[in-house]
């Protein structure tokens, strides 16, 4: 199978932001059981599997799951199949009948029916699950320049849409980002996230919960078409005693696998925080390496940024570009304020670090901490991590941006959210720099870092020397809350 199809397949949702009115910076998510309502970037796991052990009878519901599946993916197809999968790089000449949307339909029983010989039955709710909330996505698609020549259009909704298109046009020409047919139609969902993502860690470390996918291999969450189902499982991890976060996803990329749709979750941020988005998401399908999530949302994170960067100076919008830098310099304090408190919790927790930089848990860890003073030694912790946010807000001059992010409960797999986006973004601005800003050149060094293990490439990837933007603050972290 072909790489990119199946870096894709396993990949899905993984992309979420929130808008807050009258700010620029992305805001982060929660933890305990903590249902988020809404932040992350861009997920992949659509055909993410728990791998937990093998079911040696086939029960009668799982099948009828499946096969509901199924039958909702290839019953009563449109007149015309153009509206289907159009735009896809596997749809050869938009041909109505041709193999290629046919492949693309099929797709999804098939590896349902895979993951199912290869996994267990929970699993298989789980693909039946995904492979109706994508079908959901692809076919409420309709052509942008059709919505914005109807009068019946809101008129809000035909700009953004006008907005999207100059977007990918320079993702395209002057980010040599590979947009093609992506983001060139819109779907209503009718609901604030196309899925919820549930991520876990002991109570006691902040190794991250895996889950086994049949193509690309562990990741470190699942992701949800309906917030109920993605409740559920956040429920059954936190009967394990397990730090649980669930939160809604607003954006992700098929890597190329389907022609992506434009979405009511994100369509109405201002101009910046749409970039942002869009860039982030295509670039994923310029650089991508399995299952290395911190990798690629860095990467992707970065290209993101520095996209928004370009393109507002291309539209000499400085004033933006102003608002914009302080949201990044924001936003860079605050991931400094949970990294420091995560190096903490590690201490604590007695975690190791493997050679790519993975924190694992140690077995034999605290053995002389009862778990009740663990628990008064972590709450300490957070309670300065709060108080470091007082401090931080006092800086800014009583921005209220991360409020809501500090209301809820926060535990371990709340803090590992940040850290996936954000621990390696320095690392690649450093990358960019030593690249003198060539953007071919910064992407084809990513690139060749793929081909190397976890471990040599993130060895390779810390070792280039820091620019001065980094070094003055200038820029880190996604843009998710803002309302320009």
């Amino acid at each position: 199978m072909d790489s990119k199809i199946e870096a894709s397949l396993a990949k899905f949702p993984r992309c979420s932001r929130r808008r807050q009115e009258a700010d620029l910076v992305r805001q982060p998510r929660r933890g305990g059981i903590i249902v988020e309502n809404g932040a992350t970037r861009s997920n992949f796991l659509f055909f993410g599997g728990a791998g937990s052990g093998r079911c040696t009878t086939v029960g009668k519901r799982w099948v009828a799951d499946i096969l509901a599946g199924i039958q909702q993916l290839l019953a009563a197809p449109p007149k015309n199949k153009k509206d289907i999968f159009p735009g896809s790089r596997y749809y050869k000449d938009a041909t109505p009948t041709g193999f290629s949307d046919i492949r693309q339909i099929c797709v999804f029983p098939c590896l349902i029916v895979a993951a199912f010989a290869l996994t267990g039955c929970e699993t298989a709710k789980f693909y039946s699950q995904a492979a109706r909330g994508q079908y959901e996505v692809l076919s409420r698609r309709q052509p942008c320049d059709k919505l914005i020549a109807d009068p019946n259009t809101p008129t809000d909704l035909k700009g953004r849409l006008v907005v999207a298109a100059q977007i990918c046009d320079f993702a395209e020409h002057d980010l040599n980002l590979p947009a093609h047919g992506d983001y060139r139609r819109y779907a209503d969902l009718g609901r604030p996230y196309v899925v919820w993502n549930v991520s876990a860690t002991p109570e006691f470390s902040l190794e991250a919960q895996q889950w086994w996918y049949p193509i690309i291999g562990n990741q470190g969450y699942r992701g949800y078409f309906t917030k109920d189902a993605a409740t559920n499982s956040a429920s059954q991890l936190a009967k394990k005693q397990l730090d649980v976060c669930v939160e809604g996803v607003e954006a992700y990329s098929t890597l190329g696998w389907f022609s992506d749709p434009l979405l009511n979750t994100f369509i109405r941020y201002g101009d910046a925080s749409l970039a942002e988005i869009l860039f982030h998401e295509i670039a994923h399908q310029r650089v991508f390496a399995s299952g290395d999530t911190d990798f690629n949302e860095a990467f992707a994170t970065t290209v993101g940024q520095e996209g928004v960067r370009r393109w507002l100076r291309s539209r000499q919008d400085e004033a933006l570009l102003a608002r914009y830098e302080t949201a990044l310099r924001r936003n860079l304090q605050f991931v400094h304020l949970v990294s420091d408190t995560r190096k903490k919790l590690e201490a604590l927790y007695g975690d190791k670090r493997t050679a790519s930089g993975k924190i694992k848990a140690d077995p034999e860890k605290n053995e002389n901490f009862p778990p009740e003073e663990l628990r008064r030694q972590k709450e300490k912790i957070y309670a300065e991590l709060r108080e470091g946010y007082a401090q931080l807000k006092k800086e800014w001059g009583g921005y209220s941006g991360y409020d809501e992010w500090f209301a809820r409960d926060l535990n371990n797999a709340k803090l590992n959210t940040v850290a996936t986006y954000y621990d390696l973004v320095p690392s690649f601005e450093r990358l960019l720099a030593a690249c003198d800003g060539d953007l071919n050149e910064f992407y084809g060094t990513a690139k060749r870092l793929t081909t190397m293990t976890k471990g040599e490439r993130r060895r390779r990837l810390e070792g280039f020397a820091p620019p001065e933007s980094h070094i003055a603050g200038k820029s880190t972290v996604p843009a998710d809350q803002r309302g320009e």
